[in-house]
């Protein structure tokens, strides 16, 4: 297979990444995409920085492995973690969430006054701030948001808990008047209808969904890498879940030889035809079929199967 037939490689720690994967998918209709969410040991907002490095390490190993033209972290906190790392590591071109998002930040800030709403890893680790504060004139605040990540995970994206968080979270960066909010977690724009009724028009809400999938057309289109006009993509999907390994700990490597991963036509390509929507496939030991099912054909509009073993 050549090299621009390969698939993108987009790594989250759980279903946050999907809006990454949906925004690529807009923009590159024709590629090809396997999706590793780590489930098993979500969220990674909580962990150690030393403890993201490792699990993410090893995601990102098993979609090299497994034969990808571009890795893209779709995890502020791995991006964090293991940046570094993974440009010194892997040979393929490499995406991460972080600077897309804070360049877009700084082009709409008219005060230099911008919000950041992250979990604690992401917020402790300072990246935000290095980056933004780049340009002299821009000031961060940030305010972790951990729960968003728990309800995303659960599948609830609406309702008063969700009201509850949003003002309890934004709050603080409306009182330091922010004219500009970064939402510094993948999971986060599921959020943002929420969010966008707390902050209010006169502040304006940046995401690495979009950000991210513009660097992704960028770096292919500088690495000629993009698939040629006419070749039609497929979606790979492993979602990682609730594995036991030795001793009752959980292995994200034992799980993805049980599991496998399956790659599934997006479109067909006989004359005259219509394509077939693209499938995205998903296997999961955990108990989050029916929401990881539910936000995937939310956010990618993409037939889901999803398998439970």
């Amino acid at each position: 297979m050549k090299n621009n037939q390969l698939p993108i490689g987009i790594f989250d720690s759980g279903v946050g990444g999907l809006t990454v994967a949906r925004a690529v998918r807009d923009l590159l209709p024709g590629e090809s995409i396997s999706y590793l969410g780590d489930s098993a040991r979500a969220p990674y907002g909580s962990r150690a920085i030393s403890e993201v490095r490792e699990f993410s390490l090893e995601m990102l190993d098993v979609l090299v492995a497994r034969g990808v033209k571009m890795l893209v972290i779709a995890c502020n906190t791995s991006s964090a973690a293991v940046l570094r790392d993974a440009y010194e590591r892997y040979n393929v071109p490499i995406v991460e969430v972080i600077l897309p998002t804070v360049r877009a930040a700084l082009a709409i800030t008219k005060t230099g006054r911008i919000g950041l709403l992250a979990t604690r890893a992401t917020v402790k680790s300072n990246i935000y701030r290095d980056f933004c504060e780049i340009d002299r004139g821009a000031r961060i605040f940030a305010e972790p948001a951990p729960k968003f990540v728990e309800l995303v995970e659960a599948g609830i994206t609406a309702g008063s808990e969700v009201a509850h968080y949003a003002q309890k979270y934004c709050a603080p960066l409306l009182e330091a008047d922010v004219d500009t909010v970064i939402l510094g977690c993948t999971h986060y724009p599921f959020l943002r209808g929420a969010l966008k009724r707390v902050v209010g028009d006169a502040v304006n809400l940046v995401s690495s969904d979009i950000e991210t999938a513009n660097e992704v057309y960028r770096v292919l289109s500088e690495a000629e890498l993009l698939r040629a006009p006419g070749e039609l993509g497929a979606v790979r999907a492993t979602v990682l879940a609730d594995v036991p390994g030795p001793a009752g700990v959980s292995s994200p490597a034992s799980a993805l030889s049980k599991l496998g991963e399956t790659e599934l036509p997006s479109a067909l390509a006989t004359a005259g035809a219509q394509p077939d929507p693209p499938v995205f496939e998903c296997f999961t030991t955990g108990h989050n079929v029916a929401d990881f099912k539910r936000l995937a054909q939310q956010m990618l509009g993409l037939q889901v199967t999803v398998t439970s073993i």
